[in-house]
């Protein structure tokens, strides 16, 4: 075979990595995973402890955290539109009511709506095809969407 012969100007690496090397790595890389987790534990107790609970914040915080933010300030309240909305939405949830009075359209309590898709089924509507085919199908489907007609 022309591929077998030895060239003495060719050589390589007699042995792979050193393993003592290798070990003594991982050993300190162990230890000082150790210390560091460790420290943070100290560091925990300590914080848990009243070690930085205890004291008074800087006069510059205790400023800072009484101070209002520069004009306008746009929501006086902030938590007031979002208590508000979530009143509207258990109300809706909760309520029959009109969705569309000219229509027929209704909307009823989440608790009925999910009897009466356990009790029936899903309804069928029809698919929308390729555009251009049937658009009529397309919007009874999208003005019907989560309405219940009566």
């Amino acid at each position: 075979m022309a591929g077998t012969e030895r060239r003495p100007d060719v050589r390589h690496e007699p042995r792979d990595a050193e393993p003592r090397p290798v070990l003594l790595f991982g050993v300190w890389l162990a230890v000082a995973c150790l210390a560091a987790a460790a420290a943070m534990f100290g560091l925990l107790k300590w914080l848990t402890r009243g070690g930085a609970a205890g004291r008074q914040p800087s006069a510059a915080v205790s400023v800072s955290l009484h101070r209002l933010p520069p004009e306008p300030r746009l929501e006086p309240a902030p938590l007031l539109p979002i208590a508000r909305l979530r009143e509207e939405e258990k109300e809706r949830l909760t309520t029959y009511g009109w969705v569309d009075e000219k229509t027929g359209v209704v909307h009823i309590p989440i608790d009925r709506a999910m009897d009466a898709v356990v009790r029936n089924g899903l309804p069928r509507f029809p698919v929308p095809g390729p555009p251009g085919r049937d658009t009529a199908a397309a919007q009874s489907v999208l003005k019907v969407e989560g309405a219940v007609r009566r």
